[in-house]
């Protein structure tokens, strides 16, 4: 009975644990961005051990948003994962790219580095 509990939760646990890589050695480590869409406007901050940090006030978990860089891409996730972004390096210091929620709402944003 034991086995079977664990046989039956093990692919729920798999389904809610989002491994994202950290990327500390990316370019992106450490650095500010002012993120815009056709609805908001916020600075984000990415921070070196995958998470990251931001001011987007719709965000209710702000607690466990991720991000990482793989391939010249950007990718990073908000409110628990109920939003996920990707993006690409257009140019130094720009990244655009496109976000879908669980709602399957779709939009284009676009962010641009801040030097510090």
């Amino acid at each position: 009975m034991k086995y079977l509990f664990i046989l039956l939760i093990l692919p729920f646990l798999a389904a809610c644990t989002r491994n994202y890589p950290v990327t500390p050695n990316s370019g992106y480590t450490d650095t500010w961005w002012s993120y815009h869409d056709a609805d908001t406007d916020f600075e984000i901050h990415f921070v070196e051990d995958g998470t990251m940090a931001h001011s987007n006030e719709g965000d209710t978990t702000p607690g466990n948003d991720r991000w990482y860089e793989k391939n010249g891409r950007i990718y990073f996730s908000m409110n628990d994962g109920y939003a996920n972004y990707e993006g690409i390096v257009v140019d130094s210091g720009w990244v655009a790219g496109t976000a879908k929620n669980k709602k399957g709402l779709k939009w284009e944003w676009q962010m641009r580095e801040q030097k510090q």
